[in-house]
């Protein structure tokens, strides 16, 4: 299992002063608290940049940037904040061994001071309104279980592939479409916000869970549990922008790490899930239907043809995951 270790810190306050380690040292607390982690996004300095030049006013929000990679982002994080002096930017170091965004989210949670909580992922640059239409939501839905879902739409040089725009059309990238008032009980890191009071009545991120995938889908679990309702928010607007064109091979990683972290997630919640169904086939027979489906989309070129070949091969990338996972899970003595 991996670990982390807490190293340190830096806080560009709006009074410009390095912090000594207190969260209660700034008198005013901020409304809103945006939460970060940085994984390996190469555009985390957009992010931040933007995070600071929003329409909101300075003091009614934070940001607080959490590294699990040995304070690799310490550098540009405190160049932005030193150019924008007014919002209080704090840098958490985590040396993990591994990409626990589990972890690093709820000591960003624990550093953190806002009354809201708003998850933004390291690849989503936010619109000057983003932190304004999360905090005008939670005004307008005073009810401890209201959470906001925004949107990740990919910028427009990366939406001309039939993959990314099959990832957006069919909602298949996060596991919903967005596009209405109700997200359908949906709560993902990408670009959500909750109430501080509501996460802390459910308990913070599971971090049994090392990846970067379902840890999410776990914490939704039990805020749905406790009576979480989601609201889409499209005026919370993010551009989805990653470092090179979205391939195959990409979603590939991110299913297989979903398949091992739905073992962690069955263990903890025994029962019928939604996955059962594909994971009764395997990896092969499921590759064999892409196949299928990409000589008819090679006949026909109907794009029906051509999603269900992606459909295919992501349930076989998910399988392949959650057969490795449960091979390495730990067995229980009889």
């Amino acid at each position: 299992m991996g670990g982390c270790r807490r190293t340190g810190k830096i806080v560009a306050a709006n009074t410009g002063a390095p912090d000594s380690g207190d969260n209660d040292e700034m008198p005013d607390r901020p409304e809103l608290s945006v939460l970060i982690a940085t994984l390996d996004y190469p555009d985390i300095h957009q992010v931040v940049a933007s995070l600071l030049q929003q329409d909101l006013p300075a003091s009614s929000y934070e940001v607080i940037v959490a590294d699990s990679r040995e304070g690799a982002w310490k550098d540009i994080v405190a160049r932005e904040a030193v150019r924008n002096p007014a919002v209080a930017v704090t840098y958490l170091q985590q040396d993990c061994d591994l990409h626990h965004r589990a972890r690093v989210l709820n000591a960003a949670i624990q550093a953190s001071r806002g009354r809201i909580l708003v998850f933004l992922a390291g690849d989503f640059t936010p619109e000057s309104n983003f932190t304004g239409a999360h905090l005008q939501f939670h005004q307008q839905h005073p009810e401890m279980e209201a959470v906001a879902v925004g949107p990740g739409k990919f910028v427009r040089e990366q939406t001309q592939g039939p993959l990314v725009q099959w990832l957006e059309e069919s909602g298949r990238l996060f596991g919903v479409r967005l596009g209405q008032d109700d997200a359908g009980w949906f709560f993902y890191v990408g670009n959500s916000s909750a109430k501080r009071e509501f996460i802390n009545r459910v308990g913070l991120f599971d971090e049994d869970i090392l990846f970067d995938a379902m840890d999410d889908f776990e914490l939704g679990h039990r805020l749905r549990r406790a009576g979480m309702r989601s609201y889409h928010l499209p005026e919370a607007v993010t551009r989805h922008q990653h470092e090179h064109e979205v391939k195959l091979a990409d979603y590939a990683n991110s299913m297989r790490m979903l398949g091992r972290s739905a073992v962690i997630f069955e263990d903890k919640y025994p029962g019928p899930q939604e996955w059962d169904a594909i994971c009764r086939r395997t990896p092969f027979s499921l590759r064999m239907d892409a196949v299928w489906w990409r000589m008819r989309y090679a006949l026909t070129w109907r794009p029906e043809s051509l999603h269900r070949y992606y459909i295919s091969m992501r349930d076989a990338f998910f399988v392949e995951g959650w057969r490795r996972g449960r091979q390495r899970r730990p067995q229980t003595p009889a």
